[in-house]
């Protein structure tokens, strides 16, 4: 008997992965097993990133005594989370109310995280009122097959609206009656 060996270097994909290298053996049947249970001559796969126990065993033929159940733990890693980043929105200018500070990131790996202090994260895009430079944070949250990804950084501003003046007008027809008027 030549023992199955453990794939190693495994990272998720989303397909099917072959968790070990066949064993051999002479006079009799290599069989493997993900639940320890049922066991048949096909090489265990997996998809999601964990970690699996692969059983084997040796089924022999008449002239050879079988191989008792032995175990292999092998693991597939989580792949790193891609995303598309978020970007600065462009032009913003006080208006006295809230804005979107940044259009939106995508990822298909878990959740984008958005946060004005680099503490407290949310799924909300944040927003500012005031006019002045704005620090958004953003993150991935990542599922079970994948790897967050750490902490990032845009500066945004809103830049301060122009006043604008609406010069008094003079009233006119206004006679003197020694009285103050309006």
């Amino acid at each position: 008997l030549t023992a199955p060996t453990a794939k190693t270097e495994l990272v998720y994909t989303g397909e099917a992965q072959a968790l070990v290298e066949a064993g051999t053996v002479t006079g009799g049947e290599l069989q493997y097993s993900l639940d320890g249970e049922t066991f048949t001559t096909e090489i265990p796969t997996g998809i999601n990133a964990g970690e699996y126990t692969v059983s084997y065993k040796v089924v022999a033929d008449a002239n050879h005594n079988d191989v008792e159940v032995a175990q292999i733990a092998v693991s597939i890693a989580p792949a790193d989370a891609t995303l598309t980043a978020p970007t600065a929105k462009d032009n913003l200018v006080y208006t006295g109310e809230a804005q979107e500070l940044i259009n939106a990131g995508t990822t298909e790996d878990g959740e984008m995280q958005y946060s004005l202090d680099g503490e407290t994260y949310a799924t909300a895009i944040p927003t500012g009122t005031d006019a002045g430079e704005y620090t958004v944070y953003f993150k991935v949250v990542a599922d079970a097959n994948h790897n967050d990804v750490a902490a990032t950084q845009i500066v945004v501003t809103i830049a301060k609206a122009d006043v604008v003046l609406t010069a008094p007008t003079a009233k006119t027809e206004l006679v003197y009656t020694g009285e103050a008027q309006a």
